[in-house]
This record gives C-alpha cells, structure tokens and sequence, in this order.
C-alpha cells in the first residue's frame, strides 16, 4: 500500500488520524515508517483545512457587519 493510498484511507475514516502509526499499520497491513508519513501528511492537511474554514467566516461575518453599517 502507498503513501497515497493510505492517506485515501485517512480522508474516508478520519478516526484513524487519531491513532498511533502502529495501529495503523496493524490496521492496513503496510510498513509502520509508510503510516507514520501519511499521518504527518494527513494531519497537517487537517489542521490547515479547520483554520481555512474559521477564517473565512469571520472575515465574512466581517464583511455583513460592514455592509450592514454602511462601512467602506
């Protein structure tokens, strides 16, 4: 199993970004040192996808709140 095709199987099941590499290769039957590469990848992956979803509603919320008011 790839790189790749474990952090296909991350995106499906996102409870497994939670879990130990070692599980994970017990889990996916693939080497532990392939796990712990798609986890890194997934996980920061992740991270980055909640604070660029966070952002842009406050900045939309922002922008209503200026619109509202009449604010340039």
């Amino acid at each position: 199993m790839t790189i790749n095709e474990i952090k296909d199987f991350l995106a499906e099941k996102q409870g497994y970004l939670k879990k130990s590499a070692d599980v994970l290769s017990e889990r996916l039957n693939c080497p532990i040192e392939d796990c712990e590469t798609a986890l890194y990848e997934a996980r920061k992956l992740a991270r980055n996808e909640e604070n660029t979803n966070d952002n842009e509603s406050v900045i939309s919320e922002f922008e209503q709140f200026l619109d509202k008011n009449g604010i340039t």
